[in-house]
């Protein structure tokens, strides 16, 4: 889903159709309640690929509920994995896309990650601390800066 994302932002999706629609369906077959792991035997649903297959998946036109991330949210806050209290800012920033770019309204639960996911970011790029260890990327902090801008 990854690479899918990157061709996407590239531009350059159209000269790889069937392999990403090959790829979109395959994480529909491994999409539950609880979201997608980063593996597919894998038990630890984590909201970095939940938020990026469920934006995806979305895009594609799969029917697929926003309620997977109540799974990743309590007290108002969201977190990377459930049951866990950190944060990481692509993490966040998945969550951010995927309820700025494909939330259905009156999807509360996309309202509330929105919310938070921007503040979250926000607070990061004031303190210019826009870094992530699970991802390299040349300008993350670009990247999240023309999101919460547009």
């Amino acid at each position: 889903i990854w690479a899918v994302d990157r061709l996407q932002r590239l531009g350059i999706s159209r000269f790889f159709r069937s392999q990403i629609v090959e790829c979109v369906n395959y994480v529909r077959r491994f999409w539950s309640d609880e979201g997608i792991c980063w593996a597919r035997n894998s038990q630890f649903h984590d909201i970095d690929d939940t938020a990026m297959g469920f934006r995806l998946l979305r895009l594609y036109g799969h029917d697929v509920s926003a309620d997977v991330f109540k799974h990743f949210e309590k007290d108002g806050e969201f977190v990377c994995i459930a049951g866990q209290s950190t944060q990481a800012v692509t993490g966040m920033f998945n969550l951010y896309r995927a309820s700025d770019q494909v939330m259905f309204p009156g999807e509360k639960i996309l309202e509330d990650a929105r919310q938070f996911s921007s503040k979250f970011l926000r607070q990061k790029q004031a303190n210019n601390d826009l870094l992530d260890k699970w991802i390299i990327t040349k300008d993350l902090p670009g990247e999240v800066g023309y999101a919460l801008e547009v």
